[in-house]
């Protein structure tokens, strides 16, 4: 990564580019980790306000006064950054995707912004995901994004190809691989509206190889057997 939160890089002399999104800073109304730095924030604001107002400091509140000081700047600092992400993200992704030649585009990162997973505390109906859902869809569809990699719910699904773009038809294929963590048995809605093939009760992880006119991915369990074999044409 070389300390870059969302990068691109292409393989196969061009045939395929990948988009490394980091989709944990796309919500930061309610991303927990946000959340609770500007508690910490606001907790050591207090202690430097109280601090402050006595007039005379042991050597032990002086040092407790600098270290407060120092954990502020380091929370603002944090702040500072996910918000430059969250900001800067989409529109480099837009730019990348409208600049890239690759016979293939593909996008990864952590959340699976269509998942069929929520039966058993899966994140697949959750407002953040159906929010960074309607950050990331357009951009995808309008740069026909090929194929989208996520994990986030502990399962293994391939959902049907969705949505079609209104003005192209173009549709996008979605694959959630976190199935190789603890898994949630019995997770996945097969009735889902976006489901195709998946499984929830065996680790696995996936093959996938790609030509110039097709791409071929397999679910294979910890044992070697195929879950899912699926082709894309091009």
């Amino acid at each position: 990564m070389n300390g870059r939160n969302y990068y691109s890089f292409v393989k196969g002399d061009g045939l395929i580019e990948f988009f490394a999104l980091n989709s944990t800073v796309l919500d930061n109304e309610i991303d927990s980790l946000e959340q609770a730095e500007i508690h910490r924030l606001k907790k050591n604001q207090k202690k430097l306000h109280k601090l402050r107002a006595q007039k005379k400091l042991s050597d032990k509140q002086t040092a407790d006064l600098q270290a407060i000081e120092n954990e502020i700047e380091e929370s603002e600092a944090f702040l500072a950054r996910r918000k430059a992400i969250a900001a800067a993200q989409l529109p480099w992704l837009k730019e990348e995707l409208a600049d890239s030649r690759a016979r293939w585009k593909v996008v990864f990162m952590h959340h699976s912004i269509y998942s069929s997973a929520y039966r058993k505390g899966g994140h697949g109906k959750s407002p953040r995901v159906l929010r960074i859902r309607a950050m990331l869809e357009p951009i995808l569809l309008e740069n026909k994004v090929d194929v989208v990699f996520g994990g986030h719910d502990h399962v293994y699904e391939r959902t049907k190809p969705q949505p079609p773009d209104s003005a192209t038809g173009h549709r996008v294929q979605y694959f959630t691989q976190g199935a190789a963590s603890k898994l949630r048995p019995h997770d996945l809605d097969r009735a889902s509206p976006y489901f195709a093939a998946g499984e929830d009760s065996r680790h696995s992880f996936l093959i996938v190889q790609t030509k110039n006119s097709s791409m071929q991915v397999q679910a294979l369990d910890a044992d070697g057997r195929i879950i899912d074999r699926h082709e894309i044409q091009k």
